[in-house]
Protein backbone atom coordinates (compact mmCIF):
# COMPACT_ATOMS: atom_id res chain seq x y z
CA UNK A 1 0.00 0.00 0.00
CA UNK A 2 1.77 3.11 -1.19
CA UNK A 3 1.84 5.99 1.26
CA UNK A 4 0.57 4.05 4.27
CA UNK A 5 2.81 3.34 7.24
CA UNK A 6 6.52 2.78 7.26
CA UNK A 7 8.64 1.32 4.48
CA UNK A 8 11.47 -0.87 5.69
CA UNK A 9 14.21 -1.05 3.04
CA UNK A 10 15.56 -3.45 1.80
CA UNK A 11 12.61 -5.65 2.71
CA UNK A 12 9.84 -3.40 1.42
CA UNK A 13 9.82 -0.81 -1.31
CA UNK A 14 7.20 1.72 -2.24
CA UNK A 15 5.29 0.25 -5.22
CA UNK A 16 5.37 2.11 -8.54
CA UNK A 17 1.74 1.30 -9.35
CA UNK A 18 -1.01 2.33 -9.20
CA UNK A 19 -0.04 5.82 -10.32
CA UNK A 20 -2.27 8.76 -11.19
CA UNK A 21 -1.30 11.20 -13.93
CA UNK A 22 -2.99 14.57 -13.96
CA UNK A 23 -3.44 16.56 -17.17
CA UNK A 24 -0.09 16.91 -19.04
CA UNK A 25 1.84 14.93 -16.41
CA UNK A 26 4.26 12.19 -17.37
CA UNK A 27 5.97 9.44 -15.45
CA UNK A 28 8.77 7.02 -16.20
CA UNK A 29 8.97 3.43 -15.02
CA UNK A 30 12.26 1.52 -15.02
CA UNK A 31 12.63 -2.23 -15.27
CA UNK A 32 15.45 -4.67 -16.02
CA UNK A 33 15.21 -6.67 -19.23
CA UNK A 34 17.39 -8.73 -21.55
CA UNK A 35 18.01 -7.69 -25.14
CA UNK A 36 16.35 -9.90 -27.75
CA UNK A 37 17.63 -11.08 -31.14
CA UNK A 38 16.71 -8.58 -33.85
CA UNK A 39 16.57 -11.07 -36.74
CA UNK A 40 13.65 -13.25 -35.62
CA UNK A 41 10.66 -11.09 -36.54
CA UNK A 42 9.85 -10.06 -32.96
CA UNK A 43 8.34 -6.89 -31.53
CA UNK A 44 7.74 -5.46 -28.07
CA UNK A 45 4.13 -4.97 -26.99
CA UNK A 46 3.60 -2.69 -23.99
CA UNK A 47 0.13 -2.89 -22.44
CA UNK A 48 -0.83 0.08 -20.28
CA UNK A 49 -3.83 -0.81 -18.13
CA UNK A 50 -5.96 2.13 -16.95
CA UNK A 51 -9.08 2.33 -14.85
CA UNK A 52 -11.92 2.01 -17.34
CA UNK A 53 -13.70 5.18 -16.21
CA UNK A 54 -11.08 7.35 -17.92
CA UNK A 55 -11.67 7.85 -21.63
CA UNK A 56 -8.07 8.41 -22.63
CA UNK A 57 -7.69 9.59 -26.22
CA UNK A 58 -4.14 11.01 -26.01
CA UNK A 59 -1.76 8.68 -24.19
CA UNK A 60 1.78 9.03 -25.59
CA UNK A 61 4.10 6.18 -24.60
CA UNK A 62 7.86 6.08 -25.18
CA UNK A 63 10.27 3.20 -24.70
CA UNK A 64 13.93 3.94 -23.93
CA UNK A 65 13.73 7.52 -25.13
CA UNK A 66 12.19 6.88 -28.55
CA UNK A 67 9.72 9.39 -29.92
CA UNK A 68 6.42 8.86 -28.03
CA UNK A 69 3.85 6.74 -29.83
CA UNK A 70 0.20 7.65 -29.98
CA UNK A 71 -0.93 4.67 -32.06
CA UNK A 72 -2.42 2.00 -29.86
CA UNK A 73 -5.06 -0.71 -29.76
CA UNK A 74 -7.69 -0.64 -27.03
CA UNK A 75 -8.36 -4.10 -25.61
CA UNK A 76 -9.99 -5.96 -22.76
CA UNK A 77 -7.70 -9.00 -23.18
CA UNK A 78 -4.71 -9.90 -21.03
CA UNK A 79 -1.35 -10.09 -22.78
CA UNK A 80 -0.77 -13.46 -21.10
CA UNK A 81 -4.00 -15.42 -20.61
CA UNK A 82 -3.82 -18.08 -17.92
CA UNK A 83 -6.48 -20.80 -18.04
CA UNK A 84 -9.90 -19.22 -17.62
CA UNK A 85 -8.31 -15.81 -16.91
CA UNK A 86 -8.26 -14.28 -20.38
CA UNK A 87 -9.63 -10.77 -19.96
CA UNK A 88 -9.05 -7.71 -17.83
CA UNK A 89 -11.62 -7.01 -15.15
CA UNK A 90 -14.52 -4.76 -16.25
CA UNK A 91 -13.02 -1.93 -14.13
CA UNK A 92 -9.91 -1.82 -16.34
CA UNK A 93 -9.06 -1.22 -19.99
CA UNK A 94 -5.82 -2.08 -21.80
CA UNK A 95 -3.96 0.05 -24.35
CA UNK A 96 -1.44 -1.92 -26.43
CA UNK A 97 1.54 -0.09 -27.93
CA UNK A 98 3.99 -1.79 -30.33
CA UNK A 99 7.70 -1.02 -30.52
CA UNK A 100 10.62 -2.42 -32.54
CA UNK A 101 12.52 -5.12 -30.70
CA UNK A 102 15.86 -3.36 -31.18
CA UNK A 103 14.80 -0.74 -28.59
CA UNK A 104 15.04 -3.36 -25.82
CA UNK A 105 18.48 -3.34 -24.23
CA UNK A 106 20.30 -5.46 -21.69
CA UNK A 107 19.90 -3.95 -18.25
CA UNK A 108 17.63 -1.09 -17.30
CA UNK A 109 14.87 -0.05 -19.70
CA UNK A 110 12.46 2.85 -19.32
CA UNK A 111 8.81 3.31 -20.24
CA UNK A 112 7.53 6.89 -20.17
CA UNK A 113 3.77 7.51 -20.15
CA UNK A 114 2.16 10.91 -20.64
CA UNK A 115 -1.41 12.03 -20.03
CA UNK A 116 -2.41 14.27 -22.93
CA UNK A 117 -6.08 14.40 -21.95
CA UNK A 118 -7.93 16.87 -19.74
CA UNK A 119 -8.91 14.30 -17.09
CA UNK A 120 -6.58 12.45 -14.72
CA UNK A 121 -5.83 8.80 -15.51
CA UNK A 122 -4.83 6.02 -13.13
CA UNK A 123 -2.31 3.47 -14.37
CA UNK A 124 -3.04 0.20 -12.61
CA UNK A 125 -0.68 -2.12 -14.48
CA UNK A 126 2.03 -2.23 -17.16
CA UNK A 127 2.58 -5.55 -18.95
CA UNK A 128 5.18 -6.30 -21.59
CA UNK A 129 5.38 -9.06 -24.18
CA UNK A 130 7.96 -10.04 -26.73
CA UNK A 131 5.99 -11.56 -29.60
CA UNK A 132 6.19 -12.29 -33.31
CA UNK A 133 5.29 -9.16 -35.27
CA UNK A 134 1.52 -8.84 -35.71
CA UNK A 135 0.47 -11.35 -33.02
Amino acid sequence: MSGHGLVLPPFEVTPQLPATLEKWWNRSFRLPMCAEPTDRGLELVVQIVLKAGAQCEVLPVAFNGCWPRLEHTVTDKLLFPCGCLTHLTPENRGYNFRFPIDLVRDGWNEITIENGDDQPVTIVCIDLAIRPIGD
